[in-house]
C-alpha cells in the first residue's frame, strides 16, 4: 500500500486509540451524566464532579496517555489536554458499566487499548466522546489532516483533495460511527459510504497522477 493510501487509516487508528479505553465495555450506561442535550439535538460536555470511585480510572487514563506521549504517539497531547479530557471520558463512559464488566484501573494503562468491535456504545455517547476533543482543546480533523502532510507520500493534490473529504460534519460521522459500530463500518456503513468512496478517489487520483 502507498504511504498516502495508509493515511487516512494510521490517523483514524490514532484517534481511535485515544478514545477506546472504555469505550469498549459493554453493560450499564454511564455512570455519572457529563452531558446536556439541548432541543435541537446539540450535545454540551459538562464538567464532571469530584467522584472518589472514578478517580482511580481518571488517574489510570491520564498516566496511559502521557505514557503515549514518552512513546512518541502520532497524536501527541499536552498535560492540559490530559487533564481536561479523561475525567470526561471516564464520566461519559461511566464507572459502574466499567467496574460491570470487569475493566479496572490497571486496565486503562495496558498496552494494548480495548476493543470496540461489537461494544455498548451509545450515539449520544460517542458524540458527547467527539465533543470532548474540542471542549480540550483538540481539533480532530486538522490532527488528522496535519498527520496524512507529514507523511512522505502526500503531495498538495491529494491533501487537497482530502481536506475536501473530510469536512468537519464527515469526520465526525467517521469518528462517531466508528466508536457505535466498530471499525468495520468504514466499510459496510451506508451512511459513511459516500465520505469512503470520496476519500478511495482521492487516492486513486492521486496513484493516476503516479502513474
Amino acid at each position: 500500500m502507498q504511504p498516502r493510501r495508509r493515511a487516512l487509516a494510521v490517523s483514524l487508528v490514532a484517534i481511535f486509540t485515544m478514545v477506546s479505553v472504555g469505550c469498549s465495555t459493554e453493560g450499564q450506561k454511564a455512570g455519572t451524566d457529563t452531558t446536556a442535550t439541548s432541543n435541537d439535538g446539540t450535545t454540551t460536555v459538562v464538567e464532571p464532579g469530584p467522584n472518589d470511585e472514578a478517580d482511580p480510572y481518571i488517574d489510570a487514563l491520564k498516566r496511559s496517555w502521557q505514557a503515549s506521549n514518552l512513546e512518541g504517539d502520532d497524536l501527541p497531547m499536552t498535560d492540559d489536554q490530559i487533564d481536561c479530557m479523561a475525567p470526561h471520558i471516564v464520566g461519559i463512559l461511566g464507572v459502574e458499566r466499567m467496574k460491570a464488566n470487569g475493566v479496572t484501573p490497571a486496565d486503562l494503562e495496558s498496552d494494548e487499548p480495548l476493543d470496540f468491535s461489537g461494544q455498548d456504545v451509545t450515539e449520544e455517547e460517542a458524540q458527547a466522546v467527539y465533543d470532548t476533543f474540542g471542549t480540550c482543546g483538540m481539533d480532530l480533523r486538522d490532527l488528522m489532516l496535519a498527520d496524512m502532510a507529514d507523511d512522505e507520500g502526500s503531495d498538495a493534490a491529494y491533501l487537497a483533495c482530502m481536506e475536501d473529504a473530510l469536512s468537519e460534519e464527515n469526520v465526525r460521522l467517521l469518528i462517531v460511527t466508528t466508536m457505535v459500530k466498530g471499525t468495520d463500518a468504514l466499510e459496510t456503513d451506508a451512511e459513511v459510504a459516500p465520505v469512503m468512496a470520496h476519500v478511495i478517489g482521492c487516492n486513486v487520483a492521486s496513484m493516476d497522477e503516479d502513474g
